[in-house]
């Protein structure tokens, strides 16, 4: 799966959505917060940018750096501990985000089936990962979607040991690459805002980001990001 970085249609999009740039109209504390110091916020100069830009593109990868830097910044300011990637050839994107939290643990999977084979091993014992990128080409299946967000004993890890406890942290973050781009990935990513799981959702064209924050008002935003 590859983002499209064309200048035309990236204008047209940033003028189409001119009214949805920087907050305007957000009224939520939370979701202000989120687009002004995390999407917005591409001045900051964090520690691990100048060695991270040096090797960017010696690593395999699809994002640029202002999109592998955002990565970071949301796994930053999220302080995220356990994180699930999905894709393949992804050295660049695990390494931003292992440099935004070096004591994370990363678990780097292919594709729908690596991950439910991996969450049937763990029945037991629930991973709650609290990020999730998903960069594969497969977009993500109703399975995968309900082992990650729904509790063991209404998906498929259906089992007597579980602990009926979703294979989410209950503030976890997913972050889906380019879900426009086909109509299983647009599909897959309505489910997602659809889901009971899903509170806040951000649509930022190359990026969907959801959240679980069950206090919040239901609301789904859409982002003017270039």
């Amino acid at each position: 799966m590859l983002p499209s970085y064309r200048l035309f249609p990236r204008i047209l999009r940033w003028f189409r959505r001119f009214r949805q740039r920087r907050g305007y109209g957000v009224h939520s504390p939370f979701a202000f917060e989120w687009i002004t110091d995390v999407v917005y916020n591409q001045q900051a100069q964090y520690y691990a940018y100048a060695p991270l830009s040096q090797r960017h593109k010696q690593w395999s990868g699809v994002l640029s750096i202002k999109d592998a830097r955002l990565l970071f910044r949301i796994a930053n300011h999220f302080r995220a501990k356990r994180i699930l990637m999905v894709g393949q050839g992804l050295e660049r994107e695990k390494n931003y985000l292992a440099a935004a939290r070096p004591s994370a643990q990363i678990v780097l999977l292919s594709d729908n089936q690596a991950v439910q084979q991996y969450l049937a091993q763990h029945t037991n014992t629930p991973p709650h990962f609290d990020f999730v990128l998903w960069m594969a080409a497969e977009s993500p299946d109703d399975s995968t979607l309900s082992l990650l967000s729904e509790p063991n004993h209404k998906g498929i890890l259906s089992s007597p040991t579980t602990n009926n406890l979703p294979d989410l942290h209950p503030t976890a973050v997913w972050v889906l690459l380019s879900p426009h781009d086909a109509p299983t990935r647009t599909t897959a990513w309505k489910t997602l805002q659809q889901s009971e799981w899903c509170t806040v959702s951000f649509d930022l064209h190359r990026f969907g980001v959801a959240f679980h924050y069950p206090k919040l008002q239901r609301q789904h935003y859409v982002v003017n990001y270039f």
